[in-house]
């Protein structure tokens, strides 16, 4: 099991820690082979993709905050995701 925590450190920071529980002390080779994919190719994916992003909420040319929004609700838009943050939202009696 793979257990993945991203901590928020700023607006623009993010710290990362991931941890594998195994049921043996020494991983297996197949193990060894998704920590190493993990750590050489979907990390590194993954940072490239959020930075761009962060890229690009950051530029003038985007208006939109932080959802993308259709307002024919197609599977474009991202108002499910922005319903349920609202509700958490309201139920934490907090601001986002």
């Amino acid at each position: 099991m793979s257990v993945l925590q991203i901590i928020p450190d700023g607006s623009d920071r993010t710290i990362e820690y991931q941890d594998w529980y195994l049921p043996n002390p020494e991983p297996t080779q197949q193990q060894r082979d998704a920590m190493d994919y993990q750590r050489d190719v979907l990390q590194p994916e993954d940072v490239g993709l959020c930075e761009s992003v962060f890229r690009g909420l950051q530029s003038k040319g985007y208006n939109q905050g932080r959802f993308v929004v259709d307002p024919e609700r197609s599977e474009l838009s991202e108002h499910g995701v922005h319903h349920f943050q609202q509700l958490y939202v309201d139920a934490m009696d907090c601001d986002l």
